[in-house]
Parts: structure tokens; sequence; C-alpha cells
């Protein structure tokens, strides 16, 4: 405690004294007056009828005042009353939540006069450090304050206001805040309500953007409230699943309900969920492929992973998709959509699959594209239309193979003896399985089935090879073929 701090009877008398409010320097000796202290001080004069006008706020120098343990205090809603009173003299509750902004708590301040001198209510500093700056906080902390209005108001929140509140639909960490999620179950139920959907599970399968597109309509006390939902989707990247799988996942029956539901059983998934800022595929992509390679191998449609990797089209990720049951009701995972992360290819998304799998990686680790029926886009050829490294490291290992096999002495005689109809499907043993390697497809689509091609893009980019044989001397061996 400050040595020279009075006591609540001492204040109060100082206050009395002075007969209005003053600087507590010159008179007590002290920089700034507690909040608290001088609300307990002028209660004394208050009960004792004196000086019955004068609220801590007329204070200067004061701390404390606005707020206590982090919430808005009795003087903060004191305050906000009289600015309300002031500047909405009926105190409509609809006039002042279609009007209300900062400019009336900052321009044209509060005058009020004691022992012949006007003294300024700062307002501006109540709403700065009670409220963060927003009216709309001041104004419905006091409505919920006040018994006849929050009585008559209970439905009422940030978002029947006519202006925008920050914090209102995303919080500092800009995560989703309590009152979209609010908003987003009463726009479902009255959907409901309507027709527009049977139930839940069909608001699941059927909802889209335009849903959250007109303004939602609500009646509190009699009077019609506009809360614009369009505003509140951008809380979840203007995504409507975004918003009802929120919903669902905080609320405590939901979300047991609906234990497993995600953004891959909507008709329209959010944004990131089968590919995350960078366009890469996300855990979900891969979890979803799961599924599906369990649903496939369940079924009876390939006998093992192996015969999977090696027969899987596009068809089998479009025509059959995954169905799973929530709330005794089957939920389609459109996976069409999450082949696009794959940008279109099965082989992709399995590969992805694989390398993220702390098992299968291991397994499978020297699995590639071309071990699939159809290798996915830019394996053989890059963008600019040139051959890929994958060509050339599946061109390489053929001509090894056939080394070994003893189809030729050493390179230079698969250099020299090297022909088109030599280019067959070999295999690479992988998991303990014979995969067939599509070198035919690579052959053809990379160098247009010219081995002269396929050895000169091959030598070229060897760190070794490309010092021993130069262009001409390619053609020079191949000529004598």
């Amino acid at each position: 405690m400050h040595p020279n701090k009075p006591s609540i009877d001492e204040l109060a008398k100082a206050i009395y004294d002075e007969g209005g409010p003053f600087d507590p320097k010159p008179r007590l000796g002290l920089k700034r007056l507690a909040g608290q202290d001088l609300s307990d001080a002028l209660h004394i004069l208050h009960s004792q009828g004196y000086l019955t006008d004068l609220q801590p706020y007329h204070f200067p120098n004061t701390h404390g005042l606005w707020k206590k343990n982090g919430q808005p205090t009795d003087t903060s809603r004191e305050l906000t009353k009289r600015v309300l009173e002031h500047h909405f003299p009926s105190m409509n509750v609809r006039e002042i939540t279609q009007q209300i902004s900062q400019e009336h708590f900052l321009q044209n301040p509060l005058v009020d006069t004691f022992n012949d001198t006007p003294v300024t209510v700062n307002s501006e500093s109540m709403l700065m450090n009670g409220y963060r700056g927003s009216p709309i906080d001041a104004t419905l902390d006091f409505f919920r304050h006040e018994p006849t209005i929050r009585a008559n108001y209970a439905l009422l929140g940030p978002e029947h206001f006519g202006t925008f509140s920050i914090g209102m639909w995303v919080d500092k960490n800009e995560k989703p805040t309590q009152t979209a999620r609010n908003v987003t179950r009463r726009l479902v139920a009255s959907y409901i309500a309507d027709g527009t959907f049977r139930d839940l599970n069909d608001v699941i399968k059927r909802v889209s953007a335009i849903h959250f597109v007109p303004d939602f309509k609500e009646v509190i006390n009699g009077e019609t409230y506009t809360v614009n939902t369009k505003s509140m989707l951008r809380a979840y990247s203007c995504s409507p699943s975004g918003a009802i799988l929120d919903y669902i996942h905080n609320d405590p029956h939901l979300k047991i309900a609906y234990q497993g539901l995600g953004s891959e059983h909507f008709s329209k998934a959010a944004m990131n969920t089968w590919t995350d800022k960078d366009e890469n595929p996300t855990d979900k992509s891969r979890e979803v492929v799961g599924k599906i390679i369990t649903h496939y191998l369940s079924n009876g449609t390939f006998r093992d992973f192996n015969e999977l990797i090696e027969n899987i089209s596009k068809d089998e990720f479009i025509s059959n998709p995954i169905r799973e049951e929530f709330c005794g009701e089957e939920f389609t995972i459109h996976s069409s959509s999450l082949l696009n992360a794959y940008k279109g290819s099965p082989s992709a998304a399995i590969l992805d699959y694989v390398a993220h799998d702390q098992n299968l990686s291991k397994m499978y680790g020297r699995l590639g594209p071309e071990h699939f029926s159809v290798a996915q886009m830019n394996t053989w050829k890059d963008k600019k239309g040139h051959p890929t490294q994958k060509s050339r490291d599946v061109f390489g290992r053929m001509i090894v193979k056939f080394i070994t096999e003893g189809k030729f002495k050493n390179f230079s005689d698969a250099l020299k003896n090297l022909h088109q109809t030599d280019i067959k499907t070999h295999t690479d043993e992988i998991a303990g399985y014979q995969f067939k390697v599509s070198v035919q497809s690579m052959f053809n689509y990379a160098y247009n089935n010219s081995p002269i091609k396929a050895f000169t893009d091959y030598i070229s980019h060897h760190p070794v090879l490309k010092y021993q044989y130069s262009p001409q001397q390619i053609r020079q061996i191949r000529k004598t073929a």
C-alpha cells in the first residue's frame, strides 16, 4: 500500500471538501486514484445524500476504473448507459443496434458541472480500455446487465447490429467464434423449419453457398433483425461445409452422433480439404485414399494391394464412391473431387498414400508411377515436353537389366545393338512381388520409340557417361549397328 494512501473515509471526506472531482496529486500526493476506492468513497457520500451525481468517471488520473479481473465494471456500464441516453433519448433498442457507432462515444463527449466547473466525461477512455474500442460490445454489455432489456432481448447478439464488430466471427487466433456457430445453428434450424431441408442429414448432403447468401432474418421482441450470414461465412473461407462442421463438432450431442463426419461427406468439400495452401495433397486426402483402398480390398475387387497397384483405374475412384453411415443414413464420399488433388491420377494418389504410411513406405520404397497400368501426368515428359528424370531412370534400369541377363556384354554393346523390338515390359521386385514396368509406354511417350533419342538423352544427363560419349559418337556407333 502507498504510504500516503488515504482510507476510504478520508477519501470520501476529501471529495466532500472539494465538492467535486479533483487531481489527487496536490491534494493527496498520489499520481492516480484506484477506481474501486473511488466507488467505495462515493457510495458513502451518496448514501448520505451528498454529490449524488458525482461518479468515478468524473475524476482524472484514475486506474482500474473500466475493467476488473478482465471484465467491464459497473462504472463502464453506467457511462455506456449515459452515452446511449444522450444520443438515443427514447432508448429504443432496435434504433440503438442499427445506428450505434464509435462516434457516439468519441465525438461531442458528455460534459457535467460541479462547483460551477465543467467536467468532460472521458467516454473514449472507457470504450477503448473497457471494450477494446467496440461500441457493440459496450452496448451489449449494458443491455445484458439491464434487467428489462435482458428479459426481452435475450437472443440479441453482435450479429444483429447494423455495423460490424471486430472479433464477431473470428477470434484473435483467426478461429471461428461461438457467435459464428450460434448463427449457423439458428440458420440450419430455420431452413429445416421452413422445409428447405428435411433434417440435418439433408443439410449435410445438399447445403451450398447460396443458402448463406440471403440475409438471415430473426424476430426478437416483435422486431425483425437482419444477420449478414454471407459475412459470417468468410470465417470459414466461404465454405458452407466448414461452417456446418464447426457447428457440429462444437455441439456436445452432435459431435458424438456425427463422430467421423468430415468435409468429404458434403456435396462440396471445404477449401483445403484435398490440397493445402501450397496445392499439396492433405492428410484428409490420404485418409480417404486409404478408405478407398480398404473398400476395394474388402469387397474382393482386387486380391491384394499389389494387384490393386497394377490395376486400379480412374473409374474405380469415380464410379464407385465410398459410403459411410451417420445417424442411420448413408453419406457419400465424393472421391472424384479428391482425385483433383492428384491431377486425376490414381497412381499419384496411391503413391502419395504409400509415401506417408510408415510401414508401406518401407515395403514399397522403390514403387513408382512406372509400376502402374497408367502412369500419372508428366511421368515421362515434363510440362515443356522434355523427357523426365523418371524416363531416364527407367531406361537406365532396363539397360542394366539387359546387361545383367546377358543380352548385351556391356553398355557400349547395348548402345550399338539395342533395337525398338527389344523394348518390352520387364519387372521389378518390390515387397516380394514382381511389378511390371511400363517401359514401352516410356519409350513411346518420351522418345517416340527412338533408341538413339533415348541413349542421347540418357547419356547427356549421366554424370560419367556424358564425358565418354559425345552426341557425334553416339550417332556414329548407332550407324554401325
